[in-house]
């Protein structure tokens, strides 16, 4: 139904969705190593990182859904669209709830760590904070590794936006050029245009000489036939005028 560009594009955004709510849904289990929680901040950083590829998959989507011949597969691709963005709006919601679910884990966090200091078990807390500072260590090294995914992105988008550069100033190039060569050709197609004119008024005196030609052609012809033909003789003009002349003559004689 659709086609290959538009599908490779919908099954990437489908991706994409299913990652993003996948790591928000990690992320409302997330602050219970206190406020500096790395992981928090390397799931909606790759939370982001998800939704603007999304919104740029889109965006080509929507360059794609102009692209259509048919109405048909246009209103199709309209369709899907509207039904990622609104997928998108609400893993943003959802981004949002879950940053709040977190926000109480940690103040949950902290309490339950006052309350172990109060009772004055420094071994649990000494190890609490041992446990927490293993998870933020494999949590930062986390962080790092999707920034430098993050960069990694960046430098293949650039690339790519360099390559668009490219081709479109080379389209530029090639529009130029085909506008010189049709400025060009203007004075040669206005002489063809003039010398049509002349060829169909030529054609016309052309014409009119051949019917004029093939009608004294005729004439001639009648003539000779006339003349030389004794039964034919009297239809001649040249008679009936001799005839009508000499009766003319007579009527006036009697008169």
């Amino acid at each position: 139904m659709f086609s290959e560009d538009a599908s490779e594009l919908l099954e990437k955004l489908g991706e994409l969705r299913d990652s993003a709510r996948a790591e928000v849904g990690a992320l409302g289990s997330c602050g219970s190593g206190g406020e500096n929680d790395p992981r928090v901040c390397r799931i909606n950083a790759k939370v982001q990182e998800g939704l603007t590829e999304m919104r740029k998959l889109l965006e080509e989507l929507e360059v794609v859904s102009d692209e259509q011949i048919s109405d048909e597969d246009r209103s199709a691709i309209v369709v899907e669209i509207q039904r990622f963005n609104n997928e998108y709006k609400g893993i943003r919601q959802e981004l949002r709830q879950a940053n709040l679910v977190v926000r109480k884990n940690v103040v949950q966090a902290e309490e339950e760590e006052r309350a172990l200091l109060m009772k004055g078990s420094e071994s649990a807390v000494r190890q609490r904070r041992k446990q927490t500072e293993e998870e933020n260590a494999a949590a930062a090294e986390e962080v790092t590794e999707g920034l430098r995914r993050t960069r990694q992105m960046m430098v293949q988008e650039l690339e790519r936006t360099g390559k668009s550069a490219a081709a479109l100033r080379e389209s530029t190039s090639t529009l130029k050029k085909t506008e010189q060569e049709f400025a060009s050709q203007q004075p040669l197609l206005a002489v063809s245009k003039k010398l049509l004119h002349y060829l169909q008024k030529q054609g016309v005196v052309d014409r009119i000489i051949f019917v004029g030609c093939f009608v004294l052609f005729l004439l001639v012809v009648l003539h000779i036939v006339l003349k030389r033909v004794p039964v034919l003789n009297f239809l001649h003009p040249y008679s009936l005028w001799s005839a009508w002349r000499a009766s003319s003559s007579e009527a006036a004689s009697l008169e």
